[in-house]
């Protein structure tokens, strides 16, 4: 019997354990695996990792690296500094610092062909007698000009123009009022005499008068100039001028030609610059009969790319006509055949003279040499 029954109890052991077991084991180990692991591991690992990482990162990279680097480089590449000679503006390899020499020109009739304008950055033409005008030749680099002239005494203007641009003046002597004039405004000059210019000998011998056969050579002035211990390297001067490649004032009108009558008291004198559409200048003509103006030194005519036309006005300090040229007044600018009104400006001794349009916009010269002509208020001036 009792062999019989513990099979039995066997069995339903057996039975038992293989019924029950499951839900005891299933639920714990399902539950707290499932829950705890799937749920703290998604949500922080996911939110804080992905919203934090993304935005600082993208966000500061990207705005400071950009803007900083691109708008300082292109700022400077786009516009670079260019040295430009400041009476023609040329370009030129380094800035300026040397010293403008300026000669006395000779202009009438029994004393041409000039010798030297045709390199010259900038020539002023002035009333000075009743009979004549007379030139003020600049020059920026006088070195290799091996002639230069003829040379004349100088005048009161010449002095003014001499301390506005710093220049040193070289001229054959002068009244002793205006020589008077010259040192007490303290301008470095120099007298052409035998020492420093030379008389032309074929002038002589071909019946010019005497005072009309002198004339400078480049390298002679400046070692003059070295000897009198003139400061020639000046570095940031402001000449007062502004250039741009094309200087045709924009709607200005047709001007061919620019005829100027300098007038004063019943006296005239006339200038005629005209256009030469070729080389894009304005070539220099004299008298009623607009006689062409040649260089003797290379056969070139004496042309510029820039005329201007100041009127001051003018009164006599005894033979010599003077123009007012402290304060400011009206004139004209002519470049690339075409002419606008102007207003010029000089309000103290050293400061250059400046050129506005009548906007008040400063003047853009074009690039290359100038021709000015200081003539009286009330010269007639006119275009074609």
């Amino acid at each position: 019997m009792m062999k019989r029954v513990l099979p039995v109890l066997l069995a339903l052991a057996i039975l038992l354990c293989a019924c029950g077991s499951p839900e005891p084991a299933t639920q714990p180990t399902t539950e707290p695996t499932t829950v705890p692991t799937t749920a703290p591991t998604t949500v922080p690992t996911t939110a804080p990792t992905t919203e934090p990482t993304t935005e600082p990162t993208t966000e500061p990279t990207t705005e400071p690296t950009t803007e900083p680097t691109t708008e300082p480089t292109t700022e400077p590449t786009e516009a670079p500094q260019v040295d430009r000679n400041p009476l023609n503006g040329t370009p030129l390899d380094a800035p300026f610092v040397g010293r403008v020499f300026a000669v006395t020109i000779n202009n009438v009739g029994d004393a041409l062909p000039h010798h030297g304008i045709s390199q010259a950055d900038v020539f002023f033409e002035m009333f000075i007698n009743d009979y004549c005008t007379r030139g003020l030749a600049l020059f920026t680099n006088v070195a290799d000009l091996e002639s230069i002239g003829s040379v004349r005494s100088t005048r009161y203007n010449f002095t003014d123009l001499a301390v506005a641009y710093n220049l040193i003046l070289c001229h054959a002597g002068g009244s002793n009022a205006v020589l008077k004039d010259m040192r007490k405004a303290g301008v470095d000059n120099m007298n052409v005499d035998g020492s420093i210019g030379y008389r032309d000998s074929a002038r002589k011998k071909d019946g010019y008068a005497w005072e009309h056969t002198l004339f400078a050579k480049g390298s002679s002035l400046i070692s003059a100039a070295q000897k009198k211990g003139f400061d020639l390297e000046v570095t940031g001067y402001d000449y007062g001028m502004r250039f741009t490649e094309d200087g045709t004032p924009a709607g200005g009108e047709t001007a061919n030609k620019v005829k100027i009558r300098f007038s004063l008291k019943g006296h005239h004198k006339y200038s005629s610059m005209i256009y030469d559409p070729a080389t894009g200048k304005y070539v220099y003509h004299q008298f009623k009969s607009e006689k062409k103006m040649i260089d003797e030194n290379n056969g070139q005519p004496e042309a510029f790319t820039n005329v201007i036309v100041m009127l001051a006005p003018t009164h006599n300090e005894g033979v010599y006509h003077v123009a007012e040229l402290k304060g400011e007044g009206e004139g004209y600018f002519a470049c690339g055949g075409k002419v606008v009104k102007i207003k010029w400006v000089h309000k103290k001794d050293a400061d250059p003279f400046t050129f506005f349009l009548e906007d008040g916009t400063p003047l853009q010269q074009g690039v290359g040499s100038t021709y000015v002509a200081i003539a009286p208020t009330g010269s007639p001036v006119t275009f074609e």
